[in-house]
């Protein structure tokens, strides 16, 4: 007579090692095994689980990963255990190279959820589903293209475009290049911030903060003006003239009594590093008068220097009111050499 009822499952049934001796009333999580192997059941409905000779309800009462089975409540010492495998898994092992081909399969065998790789894909994609082949391609990854891309419209870039070569570019955003950006024969930017240009530029302003290098002329139309630094203080409290603010230093409290300024860029970086030999530049010194407050002599980068003054010899007073004027105008000759023609204007 033929079996009836429900069909078995495949595989051998395995009555599991116990883990009685394990059971504290603490422990939760337990190892599974066979045979003193590690055996994983692939889900709880696989097993058959008895505590104290009640049936644990599989995914409520305990559930189980690859090869260990965690109860809800931890097992209490001396607790009658047993756990049976309902069938175990069957491996059909590794299919042969060849041996499954285009037959074998359904004309519509469904959806794929991974990752399908192949040598070549035939067909103009019409036969895709979802997508059709004239419509939008579109990836969430990177994509990699070996070969040329023809784009008869636009194309439209939300992040960072990075090509090798390129020979017309129109962009409404910034522009970031790796080697500099050459415009035909006449515009070069270098990398290191430097424009070079062989023709005219025409500017409604130039802003800058560095220093501007021309090999030609320079030629002004319009209104030429320049920074002058404002120190509330006198000339003798702050000696240290530091270029990198200006060439034009107005002291705004009176004077009381002689000084000697240090002419230097700044704290940190020296006249003579920013000047080379046959560099020359004018200095203005402008200070409230007093006749007992002047300036003989100056240093540049801390060191002294032999002034030539107008007229001959150098100030042995300041003036009576107003303010006074000092100009220098320092050549440099030579590494940390210079030639420093002074003069003293009084407005009093």
């Amino acid at each position: 007579m033929a079996y009836i009822g429900r069909q078995t499952t495949q595989g051998e049934f395995i009555k599991l090692d116990s883990i009685q001796s394990q059971f504290n009333g603490v422990q939760k999580t337990f190892d599974l095994k066979s045979s003193g192997q590690p055996f994983s059941p692939g889900s709880e409905n696989a097993l058959l689980v008895s505590l104290a000779g009640i049936i644990q309800e599989s995914g409520t009462s305990y559930t189980i990963d690859n090869n260990t089975i965690t109860f809800v409540n931890a097992p209490v010492s001396g607790t009658d255990v047993f756990i049976r495998a309902m069938g175990s898994r069957v491996n059909i092992g590794a299919l042969s190279a060849g041996t499954v081909d285009a037959s074998k399969f359904s004309s519509n065998f469904g959806t794929y959820n991974g990752t399908i790789s192949a040598t070549a894909f035939s067909g103009d994609g019409s036969s895709l589903t979802g997508i059709a082949y004239t419509d939008n391609i579109r990836t969430d990854t990177d994509a990699t293209f070996l070969k040329n891309i023809d784009v008869s419209g636009n194309v439209s870039i939300g992040g960072t475009l990075t090509y090798e070569d390129v020979t017309n570019v129109d962009s409404v955003g910034l522009i970031t290049a790796r080697s500099g950006i050459v415009v035909g024969s006449g515009i070069t930017l270098s990398t290191d911030g430097n424009a070079f240009h062989t023709g005219i530029v025409t500017a409604t302003s130039v802003n800058t903060t560095g220093s501007v290098t021309t090999s030609g002329g320079v030629d002004f139309t319009g209104l030429l003006k320049e920074n002058v630094n404002l120190i509330n203080g006198k000339l003798s409290d702050n000696t240290d003239i530091d270029l990198a603010n200006g060439m034009v230093h107005h002291f705004t409290t009176q004077e009381t009594t002689t000084s000697t300024p240090n002419i230097r860029f700044d704290s940190s970086t020296t006249l003579d590093s920013k000047m080379s030999v046959g560099d020359s530049i004018s200095i203005t010194l402008i200070t409230t008068a007093a006749a007992s407050g002047y300036s003989a002599n100056i240093t540049i980068d801390g060191s002294p220097i032999t002034e030539n003054w107008v007229g001959g010899s150098a100030p042995t007073g300041g003036g009576s009111s107003g303010v006074d004027v000092y100009s220098y105008t320092i050549v440099k000759t030579a590494t940390a050499t210079y030639v420093v023609i002074a003069n003293l204007s009084k407005t009093s």
